[in-house]
């Protein structure tokens, strides 16, 4: 069917994942399992050049308060 961009963001860092359409609630469900939670998704469609619609799925993440704060 085509594929999704989830860009995520979250303070001090913006990623750009790429994701087939269908599978966009497992992919948001792996960053969950990862200790992300999303606070919030917007989706954006608009037209390509080639007549290919495009979907973004712009979601905002917060870390789960678990373990350190610190990173090493």
């Amino acid at each position: 069917m085509g594929y999704a961009d989830i860009r995520i963001s979250f303070p001090g860092k913006i990623n750009c994942l790429r994701f087939n359409i269908e599978s966009t609630a497992e992919a948001v469900s792996a960053l969950q399992r990862d200790g992300l939670t999303c606070r919030y998704c917007r989706i954006i469609q608009y037209q390509g050049t080639s007549t290919q619609l495009h979907t973004y799925y712009d979601l905002i993440l917060t870390k789960n308060g678990k373990g350190n704060s610190q990173s090493g």
